[in-house]
């Protein structure tokens, strides 16, 4: 079912990434790292649907000689999401990702390129005041 936001909206936003790593998801809070194998992921998040899609490889995520691929990864990102949002009966879209080589490469008519998202969003922001400075949560307070 589409949600509200996507009616008040007619179209539908999507975003993807893609990476190789040689991280190992043991569970939601561990990992380990195994330098003989490269997994190649990729996300996908499709507000108006109110979805959020993760997927994991180990096929195809090396170059022919031998490096991690992450721009196939990104192209597969960008593809998933349009084959999802096609599927979905959605006409109208846009899908966004940060590899402006990808967004050639994709073959996808609907793919823009957004800038990759400032390294102060990937930390947990706690609380800001009004000067721009990051206090952190009670919750955050004597983690490292």
């Amino acid at each position: 079912m589409i949600s509200q936001r996507f009616h008040s909206n007619p179209r539908a936003e999507a975003y993807c990434d893609g990476s190789v790593s040689p991280a190992l998801m043991k569970g939601v809070t561990s990992s380990s790292l195994n330098y003989s194998s490269q997994i190649g992921r990729i996300a996908v998040l499709i507000p108006a649907l109110d979805l959020g899609l993760l997927e994991r490889m180990r096929e195809g995520v090396l170059t022919v000689k031998g490096n991690p691929d992450s721009l196939q990864m990104e192209i597969l990102a960008i593809r998933r999401a349009g084959t999802i949002l096609v599927q979905k009966g959605i006409e109208h879209f846009v899908i966004f990702t940060d590899n402006p080589d990808a967004v050639v490469r994709a073959g996808v008519d609907a793919v823009r390129w957004t800038p990759p998202v400032p390294e102060l969003c990937w930390v947990s922001l706690g609380e800001i005041d009004e000067a721009g400075s990051v206090s952190p949560s009670e919750s955050e307070k004597g983690q490292v």
